[in-house]
């Protein structure tokens, strides 16, 4: 296993891990740190599952010493929000049985800010 440790701007800072299965790589973001009104700095840790999903996407938020009031965006390929749903921190389920086959990335936002991003695969 690698860990990289990618810097996307002063607001969010990323590990992402690569794990090597059966020939396919398999990219998870593990670690975010989210600025709260005080401006110290928080770790939420987000999880989203199955990958490929059929007809819930469950999103695992487990902030520490932040309030969470996060939203996730589903987005399409063509970049256009099919969903724009407000989640807590703990376990939330998505109905994404109404979506169309194919990628999609999930974008949680806390405040405006971006803290998490990841793709999944919507199947029939």
């Amino acid at each position: 296993m690698t860990i990289n440790s990618i810097t996307t701007d002063i607001a969010a800072h990323v590990l992402v891990t690569e794990v090597k299965l059966k020939e396919r790589w398999k990219y998870e973001p593990l670690v975010f740190a989210i600025p709260s009104s005080t401006h110290k700095w928080s770790e939420t840790k987000i999880d989203i599952y199955p990958n490929p999903a059929h007809d819930v996407l469950n999103i695992n938020v487990k902030a520490v010493g932040a309030e969470s009031n996060l939203i996730a965006h589903i987005i399409n390929t063509e970049g256009k929000i099919v969903s724009d749903t407000s989640i807590k921190n703990d376990s939330n389920s998505l109905d994404i049985s109404a979506l169309n086959s194919g990628v999609y990335t999930v974008k949680v936002l806390d405040q405006n800010q971006i803290v998490f991003v990841s793709k999944f695969i919507k199947i029939q």
